[in-house]
This record gives structure tokens, sequence and C-alpha cells, in this order.
């Protein structure tokens, strides 16, 4: 057996093995509303089986194959095959409970840990609990990364350097402190810190229990699933019922722009350096960029008279520029078709742009990210100086008083172009097998490899798309959410072979 493939199969197997304990979980919410029977179907035993399945397999492959230390393409290879696994044995509860296909069920439960929200069920509402509870959690652990929770809770000593650069946004950006362990530490009391924080303010508003869990989980991983297919408008729409919908609204905006924000950021404001707020390119931009974009919106819905007052005209487009940059994808209003609907053509361009930019690194956000965005600005902003200097003038590209090498630069760029082109050539594909417009059938994979949820497809036409366009989304999120690498390299096969 090849190398690459030998030396996967043992780390592989204890994540199985994590991954088939987690699968029990919903267990504990179905029995709490007393869950037995779904559409003729034993609720416990869609997770159970999975779960003995993993845990079996996953001790069978941990005993049988050595743990040994990984070099690069190994522990890349072992990512790209990591999240194509486990996504595959937490695919099998929506087919034994909600009698899903099994494409279609292995789209939801990578739509669920890549954070994207994409969404293949019509009907949430009537689910039990324990599957609106398995979709939130998925994405919960999917938000700092599936192979960064494992790290943290029972893979140290496996490579850790290695795997976690293999899942972890490839460009140089700084650490809460230079020790990784302690950074996965910080990083995951944060993301389990403000989790609970918005848990307790949701209920304390009003919502149920189980809804602030649920949107506690899907806000902080900017993941978007919601018990509810109305999505955060369905407070809204019962306000007899939850009386602080507004409330509700503004809280789960602001806790998007944590989710959104670099961690590193959180963690020396959090030691008291507010400062790092603004006074970095990322930060400067990311505030610009949520700004710029609320105004202009705002701006064209005013001058549609489309809004009941300036508070509703604020809170909705801030809500909605806010789900779109952080890639979680919540909606209090459709970002539909532009003929119809709250938000007209300016917006629709301005909310692709989101999608492409996502949010910051080192943070749940998908996208190409803002400091990304930043390094090519300024990098072209300076050909253009250099270009009209003399050769003894010339000066690097500084980004926060730090020199960005060439090679930074090249990879920068390399990722942009890879994305636009993978961008092209997913609107193409959705064009040929659907009869949906240019701006629907570049929306999807927008959405897709962007890990942003929502696209001006609803949610009844994604379900129905031809299953070549199903499998390409799937392999979009994948791409989007491991930023291309690792499954670059599963598809070469001179990998497999060595």
């Amino acid at each position: 057996m090849p190398k690459n493939v030998r030396y996967s199969l043992g780390p592989l197997g204890r994540l199985l093995i994590i991954i088939g304990v987690i699968i029990l979980l919903p267990i504990l919410v179905g029995l709490y509303y007393s869950e037995w029977w779904y559409r003729g179907n034993i609720c416990y035993l869609g997770y159970i089986i999975p779960s003995i399945l993993a845990i079996g397999i996953g001790s069978i492959l941990e005993w049988k194959f050595e743990v040994k230390e990984l070099n690069l393409v190994q522990g890349l290879f072992l990512t790209g095959f990591a999240w194509i696994v486990i996504s595959l044995f937490c695919s099998l509860p929506f087919i034994m409970i909600q009698d899903m296909t099994i494409l279609n069920a292995y789209f939801e439960a990578v739509s669920g840990f890549t954070t994207t929200g994409i969404t293949m069920i019509t009907n949430l509402d009537p689910l039990p609990h324990s599957l609106l509870f398995f979709r939130a959690l998925i994405q919960w652990i999917g938000g700092l990364g599936i192979i960064t929770f494992f790290i943290y809770i029972g893979m140290k000593g496996i490579s850790e350097h290695i795997l976690y650069r293999g899942e972890s946004h490839k460009i140089k950006s700084s650490r809460p402190v230079p020790n990784l362990m302690k950074t996965i530490k910080y990083y995951w009391l944060i993301y389990g810190g403000f989790t609970a924080a918005l848990i307790i303010l949701l209920w304390l508003q009003g919502t149920t229990l189980f809804d602030a869990i649920s949107h506690g989980f899907t806000t902080l991983s900017t993941g978007g699933f919601s018990p509810h297919n109305e999505s955060i408008s369905y407070f809204g729409m019962h306000p007899e019922q939850f009386p602080n919908y507004k409330l509700i609204e503004y809280t789960i905006t602001i806790f998007m722009i944590l989710g959104g924000t670099n961690f590193v950021i959180h963690y020396r404001v959090l030691r008291g350096k507010i400062r790092n707020l603004w006074n970095n390119i990322e930060m400067k931009m990311w505030w610009g960029i949520l700004g710029l974009s609320t105004f202009l919106i705002m701006f064209e819905v005013y001058q549609t008279g489309a809004f009941e007052s300036l508070e509703s005209l604020f809170r909705k487009t801030i809500f909605q520029v806010t789900s779109v940059a952080t890639t979680t994808g919540f909606e209090t209003e459709w970002i539909g078709p532009v003929q119809s609907g709250y938000f007209k053509a300016l917006a629709k361009q301005i909310f692709l742009m989101l999608m492409v930019i996502g949010g910051c690194v080192s943070s749940t956000g998908g996208g190409i990210k803002v400091r990304r965005v930043g390094i090519m600005l300024k990098g072209i902003w300076n050909r253009v100086k250099r270009s009209s200097r003399p050769k003894e003038m010339m000066t690097p590209l500084m980004i926060d008083g730090e020199k960005v090498g060439r090679t930074e630069l090249e990879r920068v760029f390399i990722i942009f172009v890879s994305w636009v082109f993978l961008l092209l050539i997913g609107g193409f594909i959705t064009a040929i097998f659907s009869n949906y417009g240019p701006l629907q059938s570049f929306s999807g994979m927008f959405s897709a490899l962007g890990n942003i949820g929502p696209s001006y497809l609803t949610v009844s036409e994604m379900a129905s798309l031809n299953p070549i366009v199903k499998i390409l989304y799937t392999f979009a999120m994948l791409i989007g959410r491991l930023e291309i690498l690792p499954i670059f390299i599963l598809l070469n096969l001179e990998v497999w072979k060595t």
C-alpha cells in the first residue's frame, strides 16, 4: 500500500472513533422530546448504527495501521480525505431518518461541516428536534475546523502542526501565542464562550432554549442552518410569540460579526488591547466593507420606498450585509431575483462581491478572506507606483509594518485566480444542466465555493438541481472550506501511488 494512504489510515481511524461518539449526542435531544419514530423510522437507530460503524471501522484502522509523523503532502492528503470520509458517515442519519437520497444526504452533511448552509431539505419545521440539533452540531464543529477540533480533544502529538496547516487558511497570519496547542485552546475557549453567551442572550430574549442552542451553534460557526424554513425571519413573522424579535436580529448580527472576525483580534481585545479592532489593514477593510455595503444598499432600498421605517431599513440591511459578508447565510429578507423582493439590482451585485470576499482570516467565515483582498489591492498599487519611479526608489510591499515576500504575494494571486476559474466553470456547468439565467447560475457556485448558503436559487430549486451540479457544488464546498490545496492533492493520482 502506498505510504501516503497507509500513513493516513491510522489517524483517520482515531478521527472516526471521535465522530462516532459525537453522532450519539442527538439521542439525548430525542429522548428529551420523546421522539421515537419519524416517517416510520426508529429515530435512534439513525444515530446508533452510524456510530457503531464509525467506531468499529475507526478502531480497526487505528489498530491495524501505525500512527506515524506526517510530511506536508501526507497531512494535506489526510485533511482532504478525512473531511470526505467523515461527511459520509454523518450523512447516514439523514438517510435513515429523513429518507434522503445518498447524494442529497451527503450534500447536507458536507454543507454542514463546511458551514456552507445550503440545504436539500425543503421543509425543516416538522423534522425531529434530534436531527435539527445534529445539523447545528456539525456546523458548530466545522466552524473552526474538524481537524482543529479533533486536535484539541484527542489528536495531540499526531503531526498537529502539519494537520493544522492543511486545514487552516493558506496565508501568513499571526497567532495569539507561538505555541500551536495553546493557540487552538484559546480559539476554542473564545469560540465556546461566545457561543454560550449568544445562547443565553437569545433565551433571555424570548426564544425557546432549543432555538437558542441551534442558532447559537450556527451563528458563531457562520454556518446559517436554522431549524425554521423562514430562517431568522421566523421570529419577526410571529411578533406575538417573540415580541423582542428586533433585539434578536440585532443580537445575531453582532455575533455573526464576531464569528467573521479574526480570532486573534478577539484574543487581543479580551486582553485589553482594544486598538486591535482598527489598527491593521484587515480590520480597517472589514469595517469599511460592512459600513459601505450597508450604506449603499440602504440608499437603494430607500429610493424604492419599500421599507416600513428607517429603523427597519437599517436593521434588515445591516443584518443581511453581515450575514452574507461573514458567509453565515441567515435571512430576514430573501436575496432572490432582481425583479421582486426587498433587495434590488445593486444589492444583488454587492452580495455577490461579499460572497467572494468573505470574512477575515482565522475566523469561521468563508470566502477568499479580507486580508487577501487587502494584499492584492496593495500589491497592485505598489506595482503601479514602482512603474513610475526610478529603480533606486522602489520599496517592498509592506502590510502592517511587515514585508510581504514575492512567494506570499504569488500564493494570494494564485488563490484568487483559482477562485475565479472555479466560479466560471461552476456557473457554466449550472447553466448547461438547468434552465436558470446567468445570475442565478453563477450565484449557486458563488454560494457553494464561498461557503455562504443563500444564493439566487430557492431551496426547492437547489434541491431539484441536476445530480451533476450537486456533485460539483459538493466538491466546491470542500474546496472553498479547505482552500483548494487538500482537495487538489486528492485529485492528483501520483499522490495515491507514492
